[in-house]
């Protein structure tokens, strides 16, 4: 490991030791291998700023894998040049335009920091690409969560060439991400990078808890130190999760089921994946109120994608149930002979049952369904029956009980197959961190490939997940499997009959579903997407 060039830097003296061990490391590539929320992301703030705004410093690129992380980074940033003689010279938006494999550009807003230095710090995207063409000290932060880490990593260390630096921070995320990698040819002197190891208990003995209580006003004792660190370590479930997570020793891969590299390998970057979050004060509208903004919603952000199908082409649907505390997914595969190409991700969080069918109805309507499978447990199970008596055939069921019942039988006989479809790259996904997550989080448990009932992982969006996408494409996995029964639908209905064709969401008193319905009043409530919409 190369030897450490240790500037001299004005060192705020608000950092702990091992903070400040890490600011004061100016290395060309410095490694930082952490435990969760001990500040070394703040320190990166603060020790990014000053050189930014140093008059011997260079332009900041800072990527992160959430928009919430990089927010708090600006943030902090922004803070650490107010504090140091007020030298922000100007916050602004800028915009970068990627260019997609399918030759589509993609604008995406990126957030930056003029300093009265004249050097800028920007977050830009955790794309590759974003790297090339830049000058300057970069820093990736939760690198191991990062997609594509290889690629985005080689083409920073170009920056190198004009005296340029690339600092690289993590927690781990298993011992076959590429994170580890680097640290484990380091430690085998394969590379000359500056590595440093902080887990929770260094910080603690640093003065991490002591500085706790002094920001939120508790009054500190080693008794309740002592207490403190033993709610960390058992707030989880899985000592193995703890070990990861505070003590940065990586979890064996052995557990997980989808290696990080076959999952990225069938990977792009086009395949859409829509999210809507609606408040509390959505599900207090009248029925027509909600109905009509979802109808809407549908119309803008799903229509579009569905017009674009293959109409020849079978499309196998897969869903996954929740309410309030984890995503409802919608997930649609279409075949082209041997090959199984995602063509949509919906996700949801907290929307109404009633509305989370109206969107299910929307999708069935306007598809090629051959064949669908949805979790018909706990909160599924309403929605399960629903599709299954609209649909009938054309949805899986369980010893003649509506959606999929999934046991330890079903995950032993269809994960196989769904992992099959990686190894062969025989299927298409999102280049989604979240979704990528999602089926990491599925681990051999007794020889049984599922997702641990209380394993949650933080979305890059806001709030929780418990792998449910990885659910959904199991779902549809399972739908893909089954025997498809060819239709010819007519409908015939006799003169002065209603139609009463269960197969329409909307009865024909009601205008057709494209066409949102017009009333009094307006609606207040907030309806958004997540920062994808």
């Amino acid at each position: 490991m190369s030897t450490q060039n240790n500037a001299p830097l004005d060192i705020p003296e608000v950092f702990m030791p091992y903070q400040i061990e890490a600011a004061s490391d100016q290395s060309n590539v410095v490694i930082i291998e952490k435990s969760r929320q001990i500040g070394i992301t703040f320190e990166e703030a603060w020790n990014c700023a000053l050189f930014a705004a140093s008059e011997d410093g260079m332009d900041v690129f800072y990527v992160g894998y959430n928009y919430q992380m990089t927010k708090r980074f600006m943030m902090d940033a922004g803070t650490a040049l107010k504090v140091y003689q007020g030298m922000v010279d100007q916050v602004y938006e800028g915009e970068y335009f990627d260019v997609l494999e399918n030759g589509d550009i993609q604008k995406i807003k990126t957030s930056n920091i003029r300093c009265a230095s004249g050097y800028i710090i920007t977050a830009l995207p955790s794309v590759p690409r974003s790297m090339r063409s830049i000058h300057g000290l970069i820093v990736i932060d939760e690198a191991a969560f990062v997609p594509h880490l290889r690629a985005l990593i080689k083409a920073a260390l170009a920056t190198r060439t004009w005296g340029g630096r690339i600092r690289i921070i993590s927690s781990h995320n298993g011992d076959d991400s590429y994170f580890n990698e680097l640290i484990k040819r380091n430690k085998r002197g394969e590379r000359d990078d500056s590595v440093h190891t902080y887990p929770f208990r260094l910080a603690v003995e640093q003065g991490l808890y002591q500085r706790i209580c002094l920001a939120t006003g508790q009054e500190y004792s080693k008794e309740a130190e002592e207490k403190w660190v033993d709610e960390m370590y058992t707030g989880y479930d899985d000592p193995l999760d703890a070990a990861e997570e505070l003590d940065c020793i990586p979890r064996s891969s052995q557990d997980v089921y989808l290696p990080l590299i076959i999952i990225e390998s069938v990977t792009q970057s086009n395949i859409p994946v829509i999210r809507l979050a609606l408040d509390h004060q959505f599900t207090l509208r009248n029925q027509f109120e909600r109905e009509d903004t979802i109808k809407a919603w549908c119309v803008s952000n799903l229509k579009p994608i569905l017009d674009r199908l293959e109409r020849r082409l079978n499309i196998f649907m897969g869903a996954d149930f929740a309410r309030d505390n984890d995503l409802s997914v919608i997930w649609l595969l279409q075949q082209s002979e041997n090959l199984f190409s995602t063509v949509l991700v919906i996700e949801l969080r907290e929307i109404p049952f009633d509305q989370q069918k109206q969107i299910l109805f929307y999708i069935c309507e306007r598809v090629n369904l051959a064949k669908g499978a949805v979790d018909g447990r706990g909160n599924g199970q309403y929605l399960a029956e629903s599709l299954s008596f609209a649909y009938r055939s054309r949805f899986v069921e369980t010893q003649s009980e509506p959606g999929v019942r999934a046991s330890e039988s079903t995950y032993a006989e269809y994960m196989p197959k769904l992992k099959a479809h990686f190894e062969a790259r025989s299927i298409t996904i999102p280049d989604d961190i979240d979704i990528i997550n999602a089926l990491r989080m599925i681990r051999l448990h007794n020889g049984i490939p599922k997702i641990p009932a209380k394993l949650k992982f933080k979305h890059s969006h806001g709030g929780e997940h418990h792998g449910d996408a990885a659910i959904a494409l199991f779902m549809a996995i399972i739908a893909s499997k089954q025997e498809v029964t060819l239709y010819e639908h007519h409908r015939v209905i006799p003169a002065g009959s209603l139609d009463t064709d269960s197969r329409i969401y909307e009865n024909f008193l009601r205008p057709p579903v494209d066409e949102p319905r017009r009333r009094g009043g307006t609606f207040k409530g907030r309806v958004t997407g997540w920062k994808d919409i």
